[in-house]
């Protein structure tokens, strides 16, 4: 009986250990790239092109829906899935502006914007790493018009964030590595949020140039253009 006893205390041991030493699954991070049909996203944007030297300021404002609209494998032989991208007119209809793409597997999330290829997340997800969004850009003959390469960085992640319209336990913020000078202001930032994608965007780039002379100095004009992008409604 003693014997039964602690032959049976052992196996108990031995299962409250194994217990123990079991691996919890890691959190890669997809969750912030939603693949599936029917998911859609609204946002508030709002972008501002600057022009001193002729004296261009062109402000606006529009709803903007992106839908997930359907899947297909892509040249690569990946699963990749179709973008439509709505605007609202006065009436409140949504009509089709453009069609974007994007991917995803282990690795990375890429989007084709406007026809160029972007590296938007690397998997798994974590702070500080970096990489290059542009490094696809050229790859298909195609010519890009401000810098070929954008060094950006994940700046934080899992972390709470509200835009005081929705709220979201759990996003991850990459950012643009660009040192600022006098001369050149550059700004790149995207949130996502697990389970609905991006939830904010704000890209602005400047650059000062040397205008006519005014008084004791020289007159800097400005050139450059600045765009927000604010989530207001999300669903699938």
């Amino acid at each position: 009986m003693k014997q039964s006893i602690l032959i049976f205390c052992a196996v108990v041991l031995l299962l409250s250990g194994c217990k123990d030493d079991e691996i919890v699954p890691q959190d890669i991070g997809y969750g912030y790239w939603p693949t599936n049909t029917g998911h859609w996203v609204e946002y508030e944007v709002d972008s501002l092109w600057q022009e001193d030297v002729i004296g261009a300021r062109i402000a606006a404002h529009y709803l903007l829906r992106e839908v997930i609209d359907s899947q297909y494998v892509d040249a690569q032989g990946r699963a990749a899935q179709r973008i439509e991208r709505f605007v609202q007119d006065s009436t409140g209809a949504w009509i089709i502006k453009d069609i974007w793409t994007q991917t995803r597997d282990n690795t990375q999330a890429e989007k084709t914007e406007e026809n160029l290829r972007k590296l938007k997340l690397a998997f798994p997800v974590r702070a500080y790493q970096q990489w290059n969004a542009h490094v696809y850009i050229g790859d298909d003959g195609l010519e890009f018009t401000t810098d070929d390469e954008m060094e950006v960085e994940v700046d934080e992640v899992d972390a709470p964030w509200g835009n005081g319209v929705l709220s979201f336990d759990s996003t991850c913020t990459v950012v643009s590595t660009y040192e600022t000078n006098f001369i050149v202001t550059k700004r790149f930032e995207e949130r996502y949020a697990k389970n609905v994608g991006l939830v904010s965007k704000l890209w602005m780039q400047y650059d000062k140039q040397d205008g006519v002379p005014m008084g004791d100095g020289i007159n800097q004009d400005t050139v450059g253009f600045r765009m927000t992008m604010k989530v207001v409604a999300y669903g699938n």
